[in-house]
């Protein structure tokens, strides 16, 4: 029986448009609550937290809790090629998916509901 590699799980997870919407996200705007992220993909919260998951599993996202509330973003220690990669994808633009996930997350008032902490002053995504 084969043994899946790192590379594998990476193109594996990659398959899917909502996970790559994801990590794009979280590449360009950083750190995010998930009632963020679930505005910005406008997906409902059920699926974004279960790619979340996975994305955890494999270690390609980090979780950091505040209270009820959890932030998620891109574990650190992922390879200079995976975020290469990252840039690719989002140069692709995904059919105007990721400019339209841009565009949503800016429009989500500066302090939702369901966050508790003052969110920073909205910024667009950073430069590669």
């Amino acid at each position: 029986m084969r043994v899946v590699s790192y590379e594998d799980h990476v193109f594996l997870f990659l398959g899917h448009e909502a996970r790559r919407r994801l990590l794009v996200l979280l590449h360009d705007f950083g750190e995010m609550c998930v009632c963020d992220i679930v505005s910005a993909l406008a997906l409902p919260q059920a699926v974004v937290s279960r790619h979340l998951a996975r994305g955890r599993d494999l270690r390609f996202v980090i979780a950091r809790r505040a209270g009820p509330w959890v932030y998620y973003s891109l574990a650190p220690e992922l390879p200079s090629w995976f975020m290469t990669m990252l840039l690719v994808l989002r140069e692709t633009g995904e059919g105007g998916l990721f400019a339209a996930d841009a565009q949503r997350l800016a429009s989500v008032p500066r302090v939702a509901v369901s966050c508790a902490l003052p969110r920073q002053t909205r910024r667009g995504p950073r430069k590669a």
